[in-house]
């Protein structure tokens, strides 16, 4: 068996491999010759192979300086294309390279692995044996790519303004498309590109614009990508781009430092391969068309139909992500790579076999300063809570010192509390970032739904009046294990709804009526009255759909977060009560909210639901003196009776699909409804306790949930804040009355809160 020999790191040592003959004639058995080079010999030249390790169990023997050696399947399966294709140069690969059973070599070549891949000529991305579908995908790439680079597509169709340390979502939806609206002439009434008169060969002009506009036009064009009315298959080219894209090798962690990294990567899937500038720049122009946002040609009838089967969340990722910011000379934070919310994806964003490389993988991307927190990679000492706990303070910090942007990159609440037959190594404050690459950190309950200028969030503010810019103090023994932050104690937890989820309802009863009838009987609402007279009772259902629904708010509730107009209250206490009224009664403010939100969904396409009906859910798009009209078919004033054009029907639908949205969203974030010792009505996150208390953090907009821990074995009291106490973090909460600084107008008592 192979036996690796010491590398001299003061020479900062590696390896690298090529293939030699066999050394028995006939033999297919691959052989490699593997030597050491110094990283600080200029004349080293080499590639780098990035590619997925797959099953443990699987294994292929290959030969390494005359000795038997064992890889991956995988890996086995690269090497062999690369041998196929005749590459001769030296390569490396972290299987082969690194002696993984030595962690102090370990330790030694992550921490050198951005120079690595810095330094490779450039890198190999395996995406693992193809299929006919990822066959024409991969050609199709390579026949479009250079033409979209030609004209521009990543200069003119990608943010280029975006801030250096603004947040993830913003560098994926920064407003930044009014470049597009120059291209839009050449659409509307009619591509000018198909009337013979106006036909200009796209090399020959100078017209930047144009060039632009005629290769989305013909992108446009392109059968194997635009849906066929009631047409449930996908073709070739639609499922080849799905596999390529959600194929494991993007969710890796390291990928992510690997391709970024590179000066030039090229794609293999099977016996194809396209260099990844192709692939991202086709992919840049597919997503402006059928991704949201902007969707800024979605009123063209050349676009309908257009790429409609992908799903919306399938492009970018991380790692594209990144390289596209390197590209510009961008500063790649921690919490630009780390953080990733639920809503954003159904797929993974990142994961790890060893969790300590969620952090180590990314290290060589990071600024020194970022990066200088972690110490020195130590596969050997460090536990992958330590690095977690760091990752977090890290961002915390980051938080509180850049405030580029309203939202910022991390905040405290986006921690959730864990249940309480899962504990965890991890401080309460610290999120499993395990998790967060698979699942996502959950949206805040003060996420803004629309705009960062949408009234009824923009002053969520429940520290207002409050002291402002007291940072938290980090302390424990080892990395800090505890926080100490500043704020104010408001009440006790007296009362939980106590509502399972998950559990199958036994009734047989719609599960979201089911929730709306534990919400009245635990605030003790009639279930039925008179609704004209029930004003009272407004505040329970601001709460419920202000943290739950970020469509329907625009509807029934004003600037000031109360309902708009008498109509509009009675109209939301039905609602709750799933008691249906005349359509004729809908108030006018509700009306172009159902109007608005039925067209929506006609207008959308029906990616988002692979069994729709072509034929139901598609609008008739029709173009007058130049400009697009849209003509729901779900909603038409024409054909659906009554003066205000609601039919009962639409109504009902339109209220049993709110109710399930608000039930929905509560299941998504395990949400509960609590009282307080002083009567209060709040919605806390997870598992929230009698005994619980609501805290205002100064530095945050929303209150938490605090649950003091016990003090040598000795019970917490439920009703009073002892000196000395200590806390685990419950989450966020939303309180109604407190939640716009109401409180800090009482002058409370300034407190230390340490958190474990």
């Amino acid at each position: 068996m192979f036996t690796y020999s010491p590398l001299n790191r003061e020479k900062r040592e590696t390896r690298v491999f090529r293939f030699t003959p066999p050394r028995h004639s006939g033999s297919d058995r691959i052989t490699l010759e593997l030597r050491h080079a110094s990283l600080d010999d200029d004349a080293l030249q080499y590639r780098a192979l990035s590619y997925v390790w797959g099953d443990s169990k699987n294994k292929e023997d290959i030969e390494v300086n005359g000795k038997l050696f064992s890889v991956g399947e995988n890996l086995h399966a690269l090497l062999q294309m690369l041998q196929h294709h005749g590459v001769e140069s030296w390569l490396w690969a972290n299987a082969i390279c690194i002696h993984q059973s030595d962690d102090d070599e370990k330790s030694w070549h992550v921490q050198s692995m951005c120079d690595i891949f810095k330094n490779a000529e450039f890198v190999y991305s395996w995406l693992g044996l193809g299929s006919d579908a990822t066959d024409v995908a991969m050609e199709f790439f390579s026949d479009w790519g250079p033409r979209a680079l030609k004209v521009g597509v990543m200069e003119e169709l990608w943010p280029i303004h975006l801030p250096t340390d603004a947040p993830l979502e913003s560098c994926l939806d920064v407003a930044e498309f009014n470049y597009l609206a120059k291209i839009r002439h050449y659409f509307l009434p009619e591509p000018a590109f198909e009337k013979a008169s106006t036909v200009v060969d796209a090399s020959s002009t100078s017209d930047k614009w144009y060039n632009l506009a005629k290769f989305l036009c013909d992108l446009l064009h392109v059968e194997g990508l635009r849906g066929t009315r009631g047409k449930s298959v996908l073709s070739d080219l639609e499922t080849g781009i799905i596999h390529l894209l959600t194929n494991e090798y993007w969710h890796r962690i390291w990928i992510v430092q690997e391709v970024a990294l590179a000066r030039e990567v090229l794609l293999m899937c099977g016996d194809k391969f396209t260099p990844i500038s192709y692939f991202e720049a086709v992919l840049e122009a597919l997503w402006k068309f059928c991704g949201e946002p902007p969707m800024i040609f979605s009123d063209l009838p050349l676009q309908r139909g257009f790429c409609e089967r992908f799903p919306s969340h399938l492009y970018p990722n991380k790692a594209l992500i990144i390289r596209q910011l390197l590209c510009r000379k961008m500063k790649v934070s921690l919490g630009i790579i780390l953080v990733a919310f639920s809503d954003e994806t159904e797929r993974p964003w990142y994961r790890a076999t060893d969790p300590r490389d969620i952090v180590y993988g990314i290290l060589g991307l990071l600024s020194n300063d970022d990066r200088r927190p972690f110490g020195h990679v130590d596969y050997k000492n460090t536990t992958w809570v330590d690095l977690f706990t760091q990752a977090t303070r890290s961002l915390i910090e980051a938080s509180l010192i850049t405030r580029v942007h309203d939202d910022i990159q991390y905040k405290l609440e986006y921690c959730l509390p864990r249940p309480r037959d899962q504990p965890s190594e991890l401080p309460s404050w610290v999120p499993d970032w395990r998790d967060v690459g698979v699942n996502g950190l959950p949206q805040s309950l003060t996420t803004r739904p629309f705009t960062i200028t949408d009234p009824i969030f923009k002053h969520v503010d429940a520290c207002y009046g409050g002291r402002k810019g007291s940072y938290p103090t980090f302390f424990g023994h080892g990395n800090p294990s505890a926080i100490r932050l500043r704020g104010y104690f408001v009440d006790f937890v007296t009362d939980v709804m106590q509502y399972d989820y998950q559990a199958e309802n036994t009734l047989g009863k719609d599960r979201a009526s089911d929730w709306l009838a534990h919400i009245r009987d635990f605030t003790q609402l009639p279930e039925s009255s008179d609704i004209q007279d029930m004003a009272g009772e407004d505040y329970v259902w601001r709460l419920v759909i202000r943290c739950h629904n970020k469509y329907f708010l625009r509807g029934w509730l004003g600037d000031d977060g109360l309902p708009s107009s008498p109509e509009a209250a009675c109209f939301i206490r039905r609602l709750m009560r799933q008691d249906y009224s005349d359509p004729q009664t809908v108030p006018y403010t509700l009306l172009k909210s159902i109007r608005r939100i039925e067209e929506s969904k006609a207008v959308s396409s029906t990616r988002s639901s692979k069994h729709m009906n072509d034929d139901t859910a598609r609008d008739a798009t029709i173009v007058v003196d130049g400009k697009a009209q849209t003509k729901s078919k779900s909603v038409d004033p024409e054909r659906l009776p009554g003066s205000n054009g609601i039919s009962a029907r639409d109504l009902r639908f339109f209220m049993d699909s709110t109710i399930r949205q608000l039930f929905c969203q509560a299941r998504s974030r395990n949400s509960t409804l609590f009282k307080t010792l002083k009567g209060m009505l709040g919605i806390g996150i997870g598992d929230v306790r009698p005994g619980d208390m609501v805290v205002i953090l100064q530095n945050a907009h929303t209150p938490f949930i605090l649950r003091p821990r016990p003090q040598n074995g000795d019970e917490v009291a439920a009703d009073r804040l002892d000196s000395g106490s200590t806390f685990t973090l419950g989450g966020e909460a939303w309180v109604h009355g407190i939640m716009f600084g109401e409180f800090m107008k009482t002058d409370p008592k300034e407190e230390v809160f340490d958190i474990y």
